[in-house]
């Protein structure tokens, strides 16, 4: 089975971790947005090392 392109990992990304975000703006949880911003960076590091590691 072929491994889903960048393309369709980037969008579940930014559905998942801009939507969680934006509730947490808008209900005014601060603390809530930068442990969701630092947890979707961290995902994202991840993404990229495994993909540099598999090529």
């Amino acid at each position: 089975m072929k491994a889903p392109g960048v393309a369709t990992n980037l969008t579940i990304f930014l559905l998942f971790f801009g939507a969680a975000t934006l509730d947490a703006m808008v209900s005014g949880h601060w603390l809530r947005v930068a442990g969701w911003l630092v947890l979707a960076l961290f995902f994202l590091g991840a993404g990229i090392m495994a993909r540099r590691k598999r090529e």
